[in-house]
């Protein structure tokens, strides 16, 4: 081999070696886990930490201020992937774990908010993990960001059972206004399927609708229970023996049921524990 044709390989060689060195220097990792990927390309990162900030690096390094949450991410996700292998850990689709990061950002370190953060954090968990990845769907992100805390403890309540039970209560025209029902209230649920979420009816009537609107659950007027002890449980509700004896013959009764969706359920085991 002649003398030019020395000069012309180590040149190439010298130039990957400095688009490698780049390569490892562009990924924010700590200075041990510079040294592992620079000493041995292609092996499995040896902590599950540095394997979460390797999968998330080529979308976090894009996230500007994304060391306000490099906290919480780590650790949180570190806690739910504590139970995979390593090797499941791989790179996410960048549509889905880029606006959540982005939207973690927004959060604060309060209760309110705390809810909303978990369900990020386990959609970006499920997003890196090679097992769960496919249950994914890009319009999660969106549909989180469109919650709040208490939309989040009805679906925690519904899930337990996939399905509740409803009454609307309903008054009824007088004869000399003409024919045809008022709506007076348009839920009454049993309370201890929905004692845990402690706040008035018209947040918990909002709460309904978002979750609606937003295609997670199914609220049916047209459909109910065949068993009518769920509903006997209902009409022994304060609120209910309330309505009743305030309408008295102008009162009426229409049976419902809320279901969880099934875009619902699989929103629910992507993005909940």
């Amino acid at each position: 081999m002649s003398e030019d044709n020395d000069d012309s390989v180590k040149k190439v060689t010298q130039s990957a070696t400095g688009l490698a060195v780049d390569l490892i220097k562009s990924v924010p990792l700590d200075e041990s886990t510079k040294n592992t990927a620079g000493g041995e390309i292609g092996k499995t990162i040896v902590t599950l930490t540095k394997a979460i900030n390797v999968a998330l690096s080529p979308v976090s390094l894009t996230i500007f201020g994304y060391e306000k949450i490099k906290g919480f991410i780590e650790t949180t996700l570190k806690e739910k992937l504590s139970k995979i292998p390593e090797e499941n850990i791989i790179h996410p689709k960048g549509n889905v774990v880029g606006p959540a990061l982005e939207n973690l950002k927004y959060l604060d370190e309060n209760e309110e908010d705390l809810s909303i953060k978990n369900m990020y954090a386990n959609l970006i968990a499920n997003a890196i993990n090679k097992e769960t990845k496919d249950s994914i769907h890009p319009a999660f992100v969106d549909i989180i960001k469109q919650l709040e805390n208490n939309d989040v403890m009805i679906l925690e309540a519904m899930r337990v059972q996939n399905a509740i039970a409803f009454i609307r209560i309903k008054k009824k025209r007088p004869s000399d206004e003409g024919s045809g029902e008022l709506i007076v209230m348009k839920y009454v649920f049993n309370n201890e399927i929905v004692q845990s979420v402690e706040f008035n009816p018209n947040s918990l009537y909002s709460s309904i609708e978002n979750l609606e609107r937003l295609k997670l659950i199914t609220v049916s007027d047209d459909r109910f229970f065949t068993d009518d002890t769920l509903y006997e449980k209902i009409r022994n509700e304060p609120t209910y023996l309330s309505l009743k004896t305030k309408l008295q013959e102008y009162f009426h009764e229409s049976l419902g049921m809320v279901e969880i969706s099934t875009l619902g359920q699989r929103f629910l085991s992507v993005c909940t524990d």
